[in-house]
């Protein structure tokens, strides 16, 4: 099949899910009703970058097998799963990527994932039946290659050139830091001569994640504030920036970039982790978001977290408590918990994104 036809009937195929999340994000206004809508799975903790933010390969937990993630796979799409994002580390180490994508899309589910690039040209076989591909990409040259891995820049652009000859969508995802700021219009005239689009996020890992190295990569509030007014004003104008309104003028709002931890803002609705997304860590504990994998930031040790590594999925969902935050810098989860609440200005971003 050539790569416009399987783009066409990626496409079309992607909105049955997309509808059925829409329903039940009404049905839980309406009555209540829970059910993992959205789930996020780290597939690994290896990776073939050393990224300046992150220090997930360091932890080095097992992996869920094949098996095991089929099992969880079956389970969620009985819960009424109808987006999975597999992530990592890097998700193109593992073989068996392909038979994963496959099987959640055999149970219906809407499949991304989030990659450096570095494997995609290499292994793209794995990932042919992807619904939507995130690339990371920090910038020009110099900027990428600072703060991820020498050389990874040109790999990036190789990946997006490969995801496009086999027609799978695919955006780039920016983390907004000091050394990068000056290239966030570089990026979204790159994504409108390429024909994709350009997502940012803010650094916002915890410490679990980032081991502490993230800090000292935050960019000064007043310029981070200037670049995502830009970005506001270039979303309204029609360029390609993948974030929404919304979600934009949340981080706009929020106090204080450099410390991006969630908090409890008894003027902001309740947080919908937990209850319609949650995220599975590489070892199968089960948390609301990976925002709080070890931790929520002053708040006392807790219970080891449920985990899907053995027995009963739906128990696991069920043992997962309530989040002791319910505001956060988080792109991912700042715009989840718009599109869960059927806000039209993130649900018409998610329409326009799945059909371009």
């Amino acid at each position: 099949m050539t790569a416009a036809p399987r783009s066409l009937r990626r496409k079309l195929s992607g909105w049955v899910p997309l509808v059925r999340m829409g329903l039940g994000a009404v049905r839980h206004r309406l009555t209540g009703h829970d059910a993992p809508l959205n789930v996020m799975i780290a597939l690994t903790d290896d990776c073939t970058s050393d990224c300046g933010y992150c220090d997930i390969p360091a932890r080095a937990h097992p992996s869920l097998s094949t098996e095991r993630l089929r099992r969880v796979l079956d389970e969620l799409a009985a819960r009424g799963t109808c987006r999975v994002g597999f992530w990592g580390g890097e998700p193109l180490l593992r073989a068996d990527l392909a038979e994963l994508i496959a099987h959640a899309r055999q149970l219906g589910m809407w499949v991304s994932l989030v990659s450096n690039g570095d494997l995609v040209p290499r292994h793209i076989d794995r990932i042919a039946d992807l619904d939507h591909l995130l690339l990371s990409l920090d910038g020009a040259e110099e900027a990428h290659d600072r703060q991820r891995t020498k050389g990874s820049h040109a790999r990036v652009l190789d990946a997006l050139d490969a995801a496009r000859s086999a027609g799978i969508p695919a955006w780039t995802l920016t983390v907004l830091t000091r050394h990068n700021l000056d290239d966030v219009a570089w990026l979204v005239d790159l994504a409108q001569a390429r024909g994709h689009r350009a997502a940012f996020q803010v650094l916002h890992h915890a410490e679990a994640l980032d081991g502490g190295r993230g800090s000292a990569l935050h960019p000064d509030n007043s310029d981070l504030r200037a670049i995502l007014e830009w970005l506001k004003t270039a979303k309204k104008a029609g360029r390609p920036v993948a974030n929404s309104l919304w979600q934009l003028d949340q981080l706009l709002r929020w106090p204080d970039l450099q410390r991006p931890a969630p908090v409890r803002d008894a003027s902001a609705p309740t947080c919908l982790g937990g209850r319609l997304f949650f995220n599975i860590d590489t070892a199968g504990e089960v948390y609301p978001c990976s925002l709080l994998i070890g931790g929520a930031e002053d708040t006392p040790p807790s219970m080891p977290p449920p985990s899907v590594a053995t027995g009963d999925v739906a128990e696991a969902l069920a043992a997962v408590p309530e989040p002791p935050c319910n505001r956060c810098a988080a792109t991912a989860f700042t715009e989840y918990n718009g599109l869960l609440a059927l806000r039209p200005e993130v649900v018409g971003g998610w329409v326009r994104g799945l059909w371009g």
